[in-house]
């Protein structure tokens, strides 16, 4: 039986590794959508011209927004699948817990999906289904971090206040994508056609569209400050030392965060084609893949303290 239920596990894992690249494809698929203003080539939903497969498929603005909303349902549709096979293999309460939670916010993401294009493109809305979105794919990567089975030596333990640091960078690129997509849907991308410098001001207004374009900027600078303080502190502290899993995620971080800012100048400079806005959100998604991966190994040895503590004090009292 037990044999059994690990090749569900197994299972299982590789069901939530389809559901994240797919899931990431999907994103990026949205931002496409948004690229090349295809957001209204389907007008009604959830059908499009009132046809399942519509016959004006070939024109491109319609076939990207008719592919997302189909890969959309195959995402529903695995994620279904997904969920039976977690009670089937028995899992524990914390992962039924986030399988639950990632089904609502894809029930929500569906009904936000209709409403970007019934409420016509509104931005709150558009804004929404783009971070609903990160969410799901946030749920997804911790359920498949669940799956996994750590072993840490008493010389790797680390405590609530560090894994609390940890998960900062998590919060931060969170918050810069939902950014992004508020200046994308704003159409605030190019208020500003220079770099570093916003229409030749140094200091440009806060208000409209500009100040959208400018937060952004210096969500991106606080960003990279953040990227580059925690990972010179996973470099150099002491209990990081003998795990390469924190040495790699801390210059995977620093890396992607300057990459990313390179993407964010490079869109402005070339006046934003389509092919780099979905890069700069791969490139997002790949930073908040990073950084929730180094949050969710910290709250591991967390875990493993709390659950070795009493062990340790049986030992002490004997």
């Amino acid at each position: 039986m037990k044999d059994v239920l690990e090749k569900r596990k197994k299972t299982l894992a590789i069901i939530l590794g389809l559901l994240v690249f797919l899931t990431f494809d999907l994103m990026l698929l949205g931002a496409a959508v948004r690229a090349f203003d295809a957001g209204l080539a389907c007008p009604d939903w959830p059908l499009c011209f009132g046809q399942g497969v519509p016959s004006s498929a070939n024109h491109l603005g319609v076939f990207l927004e008719w592919i997302h909303r189909m890969v959309a349902g195959f995402v529903f549709l695995v994620y279904m699948v997904a969920m039976i096979w977690a009670y089937r293999a028995k899992l524990s309460s914390n992962f039924k817990l986030m399988i639950w939670f990632g089904f609502f916010i894809l029930l929500a993401q569906v009904i936000m999906g209709g409403l970007t294009v019934l409420r016509i493109l509104e931005p709150g809305i558009v804004t929404a289904h783009l971070s609903l979105a990160t969410v799901f794919l946030m749920s997804l990567i911790v359920m498949g971090h669940l799956l996994k089975e750590f072993k840490f030596t008493s010389r790797q333990l680390i405590g609530t206040t560090v894994a609390t640091f940890l998960t900062i960078p998590v919060v931060v690129v969170f918050g810069q994508i939902v950014l992004g997509g508020w200046v994308a849907t704003t159409y605030s991308g190019m208020v500003c056609v220079d770099f570093p410098t916003c229409n030749g001001s140094l200091v440009p207004t806060l208000k409209g569209p500009i100040g959208v374009q400018v937060i952004h900027r210096l969500g991106a600078y606080f960003t990279a400050m953040v990227m580059f303080i925690v990972g010179f502190y996973l470099l150099r502290a002491d209990v990081f030392k003998s795990d390469p899993f924190y040495r790699k995620t801390a210059w995977q971080m620093i890396i992607m965060v300057l990459l990313q800012i390179g993407l964010g100048v490079a869109n402005v400079l070339t006046h934003i084609p389509p092919y780099m806005t979905v890069l700069h959100l791969a490139g997002a998604l790949i930073l908040f893949r990073f950084t929730l991966g180094l949050s969710c190994r910290a709250w591991s040895q967390v875990n493993f303290v709390e659950e070795s503590a009493p062990l340790k004090t049986a030992k002490a009292s004997s």
